[in-house]
Order: C-alpha cells, then structure tokens, then sequence
C-alpha cells in the first residue's frame, strides 16, 4: 500500500499524510481550536478553495492560505469578518452580535466589500496592486479569492534591512506603486489604508498594494473626488487628520499624506507621531535630523505630503511621483577641499596630507586609530630606498639627477616618461558613445546616468548580492563615478569591486552599509565625497590612493574599526 499524500496547510505543498509536521515549513498540524474565530484548516469554500493556515488577522476581516483546487495553485483568501460586530457559530457561519445596529452595519459592510472586489477585478493588468481572482458570499458573509504573494512586508523588510532603507532604492520602488495609486485614483477609488504593512516586497524585489478592507469606492455623485467619511478607519502614525474625523473630507490626498508617511518610516524606522497629536504643536521630526545624509528635495516632498491641511499637500499621486522624479540626485553636496601635497618632498607631503586630514581622521577612525597610522606611515617613509624618484614638482625646478636649473632637460624627461607610459597603457574608452543620449539607463541591477559632458556615473545598484563587481562601462562609456547614495543602506553587500575608470566616489555612496567589509579603490580616485562611507562599522582597512586630492567631511564616520592607508605618490 502507497504513502498517501495530502497538503500542508501551512504552505500547501504536498506531504506524506502520516507526518504531523511538514517537512517544507514546519508547520504542524491540528494546532486549530474552536476557540478560535477563524475558519478551520481544510475547509472547502465555494467548492473550489482548500483554506490554509491563517495568515493574518485585521478589524475586518481575516485572511487564509489556501489552495485552488481546480487550477492547482496557491492562493490567498480573505473572508468579511468585521470582529466588532461578528462572532462565528457553529460550523463555518458567521452570525452578528446581539449588538443595537450591528446586523445594518454588518450588512452594508459586506455590501461594500463585494463592491470593492469587483472594483479592483478591473485592475488586474497593474502588476503593482494585488490581483483578484474571484469573490462570491457564503457562510452568511463574503469571500475574496486573490493571488499568493511570497514575500514579507515593507515594514518587516525595513526591519530586516537594518532599520533604514537606502533613499535612492526607496525612491526607485516607491515609482512603481505611486503609478498604481494614481490608477486607483482615477477610477474613483481611495485605499484609506496604506502603510508599511499593506505593502509586499516580493521575492524578486518588487513591492505590490495590498488589503483593500478599508478602500472606499466613490459613488457618482462623488465624481468630484471628495467623500465624507462616515466611519473611523485608520491606522495610528500613517492616518492623516481627516481620517480621524467622522465627516472629515477624503480624496486622493488622504492617501498622499499615508504614502508619504510611509516613506517617512521607511527612511527611519520611526513611526510618525500620530495627526491628532500634531495640531496644537507639530512634533513631526525632519527627516535631516535624524539623518543628516537625506536628500534634502526628497526630504521636502515627504514633509509637503504630510501637511496638516490636505490644501498645503500635493494634490494626488501623479504630483507627487513628477516631484520626485525632479530630484537632483546627481548633485552631491559640497566637498571638503584637500591641498594637493608639495612634489618636492616625499615624506613632507605625506605628512602634511594626513595633517591636512587630521580632524577628519579623528571623527573617522579615533586617536588611537589615527597614532597607529601616523606611525605605520614614519615606518614606511624611512624604509623606502634612497634612489627612489622624487615626484616632478609643477615648475620644472626638481628632477632626480639633474640640477634644478636644468629645465629644459627635467621637462624632456617627464615629456618620454608620459609617452612611455602612454605606450604601455591600453587603449582608453571613447567617453561618448554617439548611440546613447544622455540620460538614465537601466541594465541588470545597475541605473546608470549618462552625463552630456561624457562618462558615466553608476547612479543606483538595485540588487542584494554580497559581492558586487561594478561594470567598467555602459554601452562603451567609461563609468567615471559612483553616484550619491548609490549603495546606501544595502546590508547584503559585503565586498564591491570598483572598476579603474572611476574617479568620484559621491556623498553617501556606501552610506549604513553596515556588513561591507572589504572594498578596493582604483588608483584613479580624486574624490571621496562627504559621507560616502559612514557607517560601514565592518570595514577595517582601505587604502587611499596617492591621486585623491579632495576627501568630503566625515567620509568615514562611524567606522570605529577602520584602519586608513595612505600611498605615497
């Protein structure tokens, strides 16, 4: 006789029948008790759906694992089950409380819930917004039937990112879902719930709306998109005032102050302090005090969006998507200039490069730490051979073996010590490729911006591998910077390679990336911009090449275990 098999109601794989617990997810079986409002594990609705586990649980309804029977695949069911005014009886059927008027509000709640199902059915074709394949009553309540998301939510995907996600990630998959609540707006829906929570980050990296419990569908007299609220719904910290009030004006703005309030926690890991708590004294902290790395445009559009008066917020979702479209990520703030060192004298200009960078170097890497290099670097300079060649000062006035009135001689030899360089060296890449327009390009996980003035700047790495080799060019253009807060709080990254055509490594552009440990710079580098390694608290050496001339403030602030190098040039 064969094993006979049967699903795991946890993650409806199949499984031999005889084991209590599934080998694929752990999850054990006939941990159900009646006691429990939910419906039990194996029941079959509509004829069609095995119910699952349970997956979560809100004020209006609860949602289930389940299984198609007929298309065998995995879905996700969401059952009416307003709790306040619900109770289930016995079997499946869901009866209301012996409660004033909770029979008429649980009836025109669940009126309103199918109506919202068949509203969003039209929206399947939006990959962004969870798809609805089927809805039906049964069970004295009602029955969405939607599509399985693998993946955790925003706010446990924040969490598992460190606390803080990247700005310029954030900006990149925040586009997509804006495009799709703007949708819903213009077919006179408003969501009225979104947060953290009710967004999905998928597996393969991209973010889907979800829980429509509480979306309000405006009816045609409304056509002006404006509706009163006639019931409290919100969620504390990403609810704007209006949501508060039982006749309080709800449009697109509503869901333009929550979005916005998303992003807000999604930048911090804070939770915005509740509206109402705002009105007499606005207690909303700015963004930049709490992360002095923040673009200050996308910092403005957040604040904007989370205006007390919907009239001071931006109209609908289209706005806000141009508005953050516009922001110059390319600018980097302004560096800290470093002298270039005197040729003349090796040691002299060593030395004088670190005391250059000496408050710098005590943010960064402590007194001890900067002792330590202070010595390593005495010890280097007095063990170099005494017939090494001395740099050629600007002005002629120095060549090893000549006298420095000899100038003609001196700048004849640094003329066929370049050309012999040039021979040596490869061929160098076009910096303009006539094919390719300005502008920014997506390819694999990397964004690219094309500058007009030739090269181009890695803009944004959009993977989560922990080893990252970042490409020499794009379409033949020589990639010559890594952009403003291109890394910025990626946790997985643990070793990036960059390419010898860079040169500008930009404010904030490793910025919190807290696991990068090994990282090496080309010897092209001129620039290290403000910020561009703060945080990497798991870094421990890097080199700085002899060419960096300018070196941003606090380039590597918080590495408390971090050793620097300098060459000598």
């Amino acid at each position: 006789m064969g094993v006979e098999f049967k699903r795991c109601f946890g993650c409806m794989r199949e499984k031999p029948d005889e084991l209590k617990v599934c080998p694929h997810c752990g999850y054990e079986q006939g941990t159900w008790s009646r006691k429990d409002s939910e419906l039990e594990p194996g029941t079959i609705l509509n004829g069609q759906y095995l119910v699952g586990k349970m997956l979560g649980k809100g004020g209006f309804g609860i949602t289930y694992m389940g299984w198609d029977l007929n298309l065998d695949i995995c879905v996700a069911i969401k059952e009416y089950f307003p709790s306040l005014a619900v109770e289930r009886a016995e079997g499946m059927t869901v009866r209301t409380k012996q409660s004033g008027n909770a029979k008429k509000q649980f009836m025109s709640g669940k009126e309103r819930f199918m109506k919202e199902a068949r509203a969003l059915a039209r929206f399947s074709d939006i990959r962004e917004i969870v798809e609805v394949k089927n809805f039906f009553e049964e069970n004295n309540t009602a029955y969405i039937i939607m599509e399985y998301l693998d993946g955790c939510t925003l706010k446990q995907y924040v969490g598992n990112m460190g606390g803080r996600l990247g700005q310029r990630e954030l900006a990149e998959q925040a586009e997509p879902i804006m495009n799709a609540i703007s949708s819903l707006h213009h077919a006179g829906i408003i969501h009225r719930d979104i947060s953290p929570d009710n967004i999905m980050v998928l597996k393969n990296g991209s973010w889907k709306l979800l829980d429509f419990g509480n979306a309000k569908v405006l009816d045609q007299e409304d056509s002006s998109g404006e509706v009163k609220a006639t019931e409290v719904i919100l969620k504390e910290g990403f609810a704007p005032l209006e949501q508060y009030q039982t006749l309080g004006n709800l449009g697109p703005w509503t869901d333009v102050y929550s979005f916005c309030a998303s992003l807000y926690y999604c930048l911090t890991g804070i939770v915005p302090p509740r509206a109402p708590d705002r009105v007499h004294k606005d207690i909303l902290k700015p963004l930049s005090q709490i992360d002095p790395g923040i673009n200050r445009s996308l910092e403005q559009i957040i604040i904007k969006g989370m205006s007390m008066e919907p009239e001071q917020r931006y109209p609908n979702m289209g706005s806000v998507g141009q508005a953050m479209k516009a922001i110059p990520w390319e600018k980097d703030p302004s560096p800290i200039p470093v002298p270039p060192p005197d040729p003349i004298d090796k040691k002299a200009s060593l030395m004088e490069k670190i005391k250059k960078w000496d408050t710098k170097l005590k943010a960064v890497v402590g007194l001890a730490a900067l002792a330590a290099l202070l010595i390593m670097v005495g010890l280097m300079v007095s063990l170099m051979p005494g017939n090494r060649k001395a740099a050629l000062p600007e002005t002629g006035t120095h060549t090893e073996g000549k006298s420095s009135g000899n100038r003609e001689e001196a700048e004849q030899a640094k003329e066929e010590e370049e050309e012999a360089e040039e021979e040596e060296s490869p061929a160098k890449s076009p910096m303009y490729n006539p094919d390719v327009e300005p502008g920014k390009y997506i390819e694999d996980d990397f964004v690219f911006y094309v500058y007009e003035t030739g090269g181009a700047e890695l803009s944004y790495y959009r993977g989560s591998e922990a080893q990252v080799n970042i490409p020499e060019t794009y379409e033949g253009i020589p990639v010559i910077a890594v952009g403003s807060s291109a890394f910025s709080g990626k946790q997985t990254i643990r070793q990036v390679t960059i390419p010898d055509t860079v040169e500008v490594i930009g404010s904030f552009a490793f910025y919190n990336c807290e696991n990068l440990k090994s990282i090496i710079l080309p010897e092209k580098i001129q620039s290290i911009r403000g910020f561009a390694f703060c945080r990497c608290s798991k870094m421990n050496q890097i080199v700085i090449p002899a060419g960096t001339a300018i070196m941003g403030e606090w380039a590597f602030g918080g590495c408390e275990n971090l050793t620097i190098e300098c060459e000598i040039a």
